[in-house]
């Protein structure tokens, strides 16, 4: 019994530290993709993402995309503990991404390749949809 709440308090402290521990979000450069040139309608495509962190101990952390109309801008975002020492090393991110177009046209694809005084630059790409 002692034995179980002994491990029950060491998985909660642990849990507790990993969820709330200090860690900082950054954007991923993307560095290219595998983007299509054309699709159909309602056909999914499947393409890499590259991309990368400039710390050791960084990790992938999500993709976040956001469409208005025809345009589609995509940032990979990782993660890494703010109160370690890390190395400096680049690590590249493979990231694999879908998009289903749902009508025909020019997609304008926005990859997020960094932030600069507060505004995003991008990566530009068109996919049509014929």
């Amino acid at each position: 019994m002692k034995n179980g709440l002994l491990i029950s308090l060491i998985l909660f402290l642990f849990c507790s530290f990993t969820l709330t521990g200090d860690y900082s979000e950054v954007v991923s450069p993307i560095t290219s993709t595998g983007l299509p040139t054309t699709s159909k309608p309602n056909k999914e495509i499947k393409f890499k993402i590259i991309s990368y962190l400039n710390n050791g101990c960084a990790i992938y952390s999500r993709q976040e995309t956001n469409q208005k109309g025809k345009i589609v801008s995509v940032t990979i975002y990782g993660e890494y503990p703010t109160n370690q020492n890390c190395t400096k090393d680049i690590k590249e991110i493979v990231t694999n991404y879908s998009f289903t177009p749902k009508s025909k046209g020019n997609f304008i694809f926005q990859f997020t390749t960094g932030v600069k005084d507060g505004v995003r630059e991008y990566l530009t790409d068109t996919l049509v949809v014929k």
